[in-house]
């Protein structure tokens, strides 16, 4: 669950923080986008930012998806998952395309992923806790060990 003051704080199971954590890190990948002053800062932002988030719906997809579609009621999620996934692709390909250094655009990215951040931290995330938690110590082990492969590949993780 996100950290904010409408209620009690319940401590999120590790792989469900994995993927939590990974969000706050691409929130703070776009304050950097957003903050850079100069044109080189920029693109070095630019560059960890598409990076960060391109990881991120790569860990999901290969390893978070499979198992949340596995469970009874939760596969109707998939193309929701897939859609939103679709979607914020093509607004971080809208960052890298020539002239494209408005605040618009990535203003535009950013509201994709945090709709993406919401569905998940604040629906997809419980369901999958009450539904799997029989599969969330497994699930983490899968995560950390997906993301210490893709370092390589994208330079993050």
């Amino acid at each position: 669950m996100r950290n904010d003051s409408s209620g009690p704080q319940r401590e999120l199971p590790l792989a469900l923080a994995i993927l939590q954590r990974e969000h706050e890190e691409i929130v703070q990948a776009f304050e950097r986008l957003e903050n850079a002053c100069s044109a080189d800062e920029r693109q070095s932002a630019r560059t960890l930012l598409t990076a960060a988030v391109e990881h991120h719906l790569a860990l999901e997809e290969a390893v978070f998806y499979p198992t949340r579609d596995s469970a009874e009621g939760l596969g109707a999620m998939r193309r929701r998952g897939e859609a939103e996934h679709a979607e914020l692709r093509d607004a971080m390909a809208s960052l890298g395309e020539e002239g494209a250094t408005s605040n618009g655009a990535v203003r535009l990215a950013r509201l994709v992923f945090e709709r993406h951040r919401r569905s998940e931290e604040d629906e997809v995330f419980p369901l999958v806790q009450r539904r799997l938690a029989d599969t969330l110590e497994t699930l983490a082990v899968e995560l950390e060990q997906q993301r210490e492969a893709e370092k390589g590949a994208y330079g993050v993780g």
